[in-house]
Order: structure tokens, then C-alpha cells, then sequence
């Protein structure tokens, strides 16, 4: 049986600050802080209120006019 990581979606809630690398074998919403890259192996979404400064390689990615985010 495959596995199937488009239905894991990992959430980087409000309250959290994550620095470095983030690496998800799924789709990750961030609604806190990161600052450095993230890994996805599905979809990023950002949410209004987060505050990130980061690459980002994901299969899509969609973020707010507010981050400071790089799409590779």
C-alpha cells in the first residue's frame, strides 16, 4: 500500500517560533514564526498572522502580502 502524504498536514501553531530548517513529508500550515527554510513535500500554506522569513520548497505554496517568503 502507498503512503499517502498529501493527507498529513503538519500545523506550526500560533504561539510557536521555529528557527532553522523545517521539513514536512506532508502539507504545512504556519500560523507562528519561522525563520530559515522549509521542506514540504506537499503544499505551504501561510495564514494571515504568521511571521515568516524563509525559503520555502514546497509542491505549491501560498502566503499573505505581509511575509517575507521565497518560493523555489
Amino acid at each position: 500500500m502507498a503512503e499517502q502524504h498529501d493527507a498529513e498536514v503538519t500545523i506550526v501553531g500560533q504561539g510557536a517560533k521555529l528557527e532553522g530548517t523545517v521539513v514536512s513529508a506532508g502539507s504545512l500550515r504556519i500560523d507562528g514564526q519561522v525563520k530559515g527554510q522549509i521542506n514540504a513535500e506537499g503544499d505551504v500554506m501561510l495564514s494571515p498572522q504568521s511571521q515568516v522569513e524563509a525559503d520555502i520548497r514546497a509542491r505549491t505554496s501560498w502566503w499573505p502580502g505581509g511575509s517575507r517568503a521565497r518560493s523555489t
